[in-house]
């Protein structure tokens, strides 16, 4: 909800919904992500970092890529597809 608010707050819902769309895709088109972001064998900071080169590669707001990285660090990147949602 919070993402919700600051990106209305900004102007960027569209674009920030198109972002997160784009990567929740993404994870759920790689099984082997999918298995990497929902697994405790990799650290919270690895899993932000490779959610953040994809989001660089996919082109998401700034906005979008915060809160992505902040829901890895918080142990939630295998989360972050229903979230996009």
């Amino acid at each position: 909800a919070a993402v919700f608010d600051l990106a209305l707050t900004s102007g960027e819902v569209d674009a920030v919904d198109t972002g997160l769309t784009a990567l929740a895709k993404t994870i759920n088109g790689d099984a082997a992500l999918t298995r990497a972001l929902k697994s405790p064998l990799y650290k919270s900071e690895e899993k932000a970092a490779v959610l953040a080169q994809i989001g660089d590669k996919l082109g998401l707001p700034d906005l979008a890529k915060r809160f992505v990285g902040v829901a890895a660090l918080n142990r939630r990147a295998g989360d972050i597809p229903g979230m996009a949602k």
